[in-house]
């Protein structure tokens, strides 16, 4: 959730972007949703803008950390505003100026970075990393560039080591935080799988660093920043006075904590730029609406789903994700981590794009919840609003058999796979790579967890056990078969 994420109960808090445990992204195949003909018509923009502001004002009162928006769609400007607070200790509010960490919408930035150099010739997408970073071992060396921009490489990330949350305020060499994974085994040979990693996208940073002979930072300035007039973009250093910077938040036990440091060298490529919801629009609009980053050739591979090795298909392109929203393709990116959490989305057919960057973490509705309900509104099929389950919706399973026929392995995207234990009377979910969760049953077949909002619906039982699951949340489903253990 998403840098670049620190793996505690505030990540595990933020709905079902810790689910999935994706660094506060969601990966996902496109849920069923409307046919575009059956979406109502838009209110007026007045109204819109009004039923926005509600939306967003509800979720970020303004004696707490908050959040800035921005909801255009083609050139109006339907929602630009600031909502809570920027500073606690300072009582100063949030504006629409204000600069935030990107965190992990960092990706589609490095991403596009390394497709100018791929136009200029002077990386090639297919050519394996090994090429670049001649010092980095095999079998990662093998990874192909492309595999890392799509996370297909297998690259342990490094983010999921628990040890290295001791040592995250520390600054290091970029050669030092690599050194700290690349002996380590893969998940799985390079382009026959899929799994998240940091890892990948700080060595693509690393190899653009190589190629252009430019640090990081440095070639994001010239390159993107600069041309494009993005004046409140930079790199997340710690020392620089920045106008406008806000301070991130954590919530623990109903209250908010100053965040932990982490160093944002650490993130580097994966998660460490910063921004304002007004640059990240021009952003998206330079990206998408014309030709002055990358050509309309580049921009489809950018934007095409990985497939792997066996023909399978992920939802996650280069730098970004693709889902299906009330019957519109939405392209987009979340993160979340050191205090704040962050969305990015587009909606090309009509020219919507929705911006929230937030500084809380550990607080619902996430950014992401709230950008995909303001995009449904402005489709004009908002979503329902789902009240928060509590245990007074749970019933009493008396045949304990069933919780044996639902205990299994499912993967949800490839290579990502939730684990369905019990313990006692008790069922647990545990996604790759993240802590247990307990859930609670509506029925035999419909669970619930406490913290986020969300539904698991088990099918099938043809044999007697659970053929998959159903991932329900915002409106959207995802669906993961049992793995079959051979």
């Amino acid at each position: 959730m998403h840098p670049f994420v620190r793996p505690t109960l505030h990540s595990r808090l933020t709905g079902l972007v810790w689910l999935l445990g994706l660094s506060l992204t969601l990966v996902s195949h496109p849920g069923p949703s409307a046919a575009v003909g059956s979406v109502k018509s838009p209110a007026d923009a007045m109204e819109l803008s009004a039923q926005l502001d509600a939306l967003f004002a509800a979720a970020y009162p303004s004696n707490e950390p908050g959040a800035a928006v921005r909801v255009q769609r083609g050139g109006e400007v339907l929602l630009r505003k600031g909502y809570g607070m920027a500073d606690l200790e300072l009582s100063v509010p949030v504006t629409p100026e204000m600069v935030f960490p990107l965190c992990s919408i960092t990706k589609a930035f490095t991403a596009v970075g390394v497709f100018i150099l791929a136009r200029e010739g002077r990386i090639d997408l297919d050519a394996p990393l090994g090429r670049y970073l001649s010092d980095y071992p095999q079998p990662g060396a093998s990874a192909t560039i492309h595999q890392l921009l799509t996370h297909a490489s297998g690259i342990p990330s490094y983010t999921d080591d628990p040890t290295f949350w001791e040592t995250a305020c520390l600054e290091q060499s970029l050669d030092e935080l690599i050194a700290t994974w690349k002996d380590k085994p893969l998940h799985f040979p390079p382009g026959t799988g899929w799994r998240y990693s940091n890892s990948g996208y700080v060595l693509l940073g690393k190899a653009i660093e190589v190629v252009s002979d430019l640090d990081y930072a440095r070639f994001m300035e010239q390159r993107l920043f600069i041309p494009l007039g993005l004046e409140h973009s930079a790199f997340a250093d710690a020392s620089p006075i920045i106008p406008g910077r806000v301070r991130g938040y954590e919530r623990e036990d109903g209250e908010y904590r100053n965040t932990p440091c982490v160093s944002m060298s650490l993130a580097h490529a994966a998660g460490g730029l910063l921004s304002s919801i007004d640059d990240v629009v021009a952003w998206v609009t330079a990206l998408f609406d014309s030709e002055r980053l990358l050509s309309e050739e580049q921009r489809q591979r950018l934007l095409a789903p990985a497939v792997l090795a066996d023909g399978r298909s992920t939802a996650y392109a280069c730098g970004l994700e693709i889902q299906s929203l009330v019957g519109h393709q939405i392209v987009f990116h979340g993160g979340g981590g050191a205090g704040f959490t962050t969305f990015a989305g587009h909606v090309p057919d009509t020219d919507l794009t929705i911006v929230v960057l937030s500084n809380r973490q550990g607080a619902d509705p996430s950014p992401q919840k709230l950008a995909l309900r303001a995009a449904s509104l402005v489709l004009g099929a908002p979503l329902d609003d789902h009240p928060q389950a509590d245990l007074s919706q749970a019933i009493e399973i008396q045949d304990t058999s069933v919780l044996d026929a639902l205990v299994g392995r499912y993967e949800l995207v490839p290579g990502f796979v939730v684990e369905v234990n019990r313990k006692g009377n008790a069922l647990m979910v545990q996604p790759t790579g993240q802590p247990e969760l307990r859930i609670y049953p509506q029925s035999e077949s419909r669970w619930f967890p406490l913290e986020i909002d969300a539904t698991i619906e088990f099918e099938g039982f043809a044999d007697g056990r659970a053929d998959a699951l159903l991932l329900i949340q915002n409106g959207r489903e995802m669906r993961g078969a049992r793995v079959v253990e051979h």
